[in-house]
């Protein structure tokens, strides 16, 4: 692996460490595991059909089913002096009617980074989430959630985050039959992570967005579903960034689906991504590989695997 993909790595998680340029800690905050979604260019605004709580709370509330179960990982390049990162996520939704409410875990570690004194550092973040959606009209529906956070740089920190949505379903007949979902949120709020008196606070990557997707059926067993979304993260002042998201997806007979995506970021963040999905009865494999561009040259593929019943 190059040296600098491993200083690009290490500052994902030794970002309250330093305060230049576009460092923002916690990076597992903005991953979001839903491969499908993550093929879309990061799109987290169109219906969600793994890990729910990460992706649209509230999508749940629009299908048959009464239990999703999901799981993902993401894996990065490997750092032979190092180890390789790793993200690991899981999650549950219930529907009750027209309530539901989730809970999830997610972890990004894995790094094992010699130190004087002999003692290895792991850096590692992971928190616990729940959420609550609600669907309040037909076309309306709404979610809240708070996070468990706790990091571990050179020391420990831990705090809470809160996060809440709003989308709006409709669909309509112009030759061809159409149904679309447009959504809007504001994500990682919460007070500062407290790593000692040796460091500074460090804030979290509050951020808020809006988007949508827009799913074409051209036949009874092809369908085109378009997204496109855009967000700001607002904190940490010295890393304010904005990300706008655009992809596709093509989905055969509700079984096979080949997807495209891309994401701008400011700061020479950018990168694109392509993926697969294929589901049979209650189960849904997606995969997803992301390359970045420019400066950006890390490279990851992430894997979500659900049922649904």
């Amino acid at each position: 692996m190059k040296i600098r993909n491993i200083i690009i790595s290490m500052a994902l998680l030794t970002a309250p460490m330093f305060v230049f340029g576009q460092s923002r800690a916690v990076p597992m905050l903005e991953i979001n595991p839903d491969a499908r979604a993550t093929a879309m260019g990061g799109n987290q605004y169109g219906e969600a059909q793994t890990m729910m709580i990460y992706s649209n709370p509230t999508s749940i509330l629009y299908n048959e089913d009464v239990w999703n179960f999901s799981a993902s990982t993401q894996i990065y390049p490997s750092a032979d002096e190092v180890g390789r990162l790793m993200f690991y996520g899981a999650s549950v939704s219930r529907r009750f009617g027209i309530h539901g409410i989730h809970a999830g875990f997610r972890y990004l570690g894995g790094y094992s980074i010699p130190m004087d004194g002999g003692k290895d550092l792991k850096p590692a973040d992971w928190s616990v989430d729940v959420a609550y959606s609600l669907r309040l009209f037909d076309h309306f529906s709404a979610s809240v959630g708070a996070s468990f956070i706790r990091s571990k740089v050179f020391e420990e920190a831990s705090t809470v985050a809160f996060n809440v949505a709003a989308y709006y379903r409709n669909s309509f007949n112009m030759g061809i039959n159409a149904d679309y979902v447009i959504g809007i949120n504001a994500a990682n709020m919460g007070p500062n992570l407290d790593y000692g008196k040796k460091y500074k606070k460090t804030k979290l990557p509050a951020n808020f967005g809006g988007g949508g997707e827009l799913g074409l059926n051209l036949s009874e067993k092809n369908k085109l579903n378009i997204s496109l979304a855009g967000q700001y993260y607002y904190l940490p002042e010295k890393a304010k960034l904005f990300t706008g998201n655009v992809g596709a997806e093509y989905t055969y007979a509700k079984m096979i689906s080949l997807r495209a995506g891309y994401n701008y970021a400011q700061h020479d963040y950018s990168h694109f991504a392509f993926g697969a999905g294929f589901a049979y009865h209650m189960f849904r494999l997606d995969v997803t590989h992301q390359r970045g561009m420019g400066g950006n040259d890390v490279n990851v593929t992430l894997i979500s695997l659900s049922a649904s019943f």
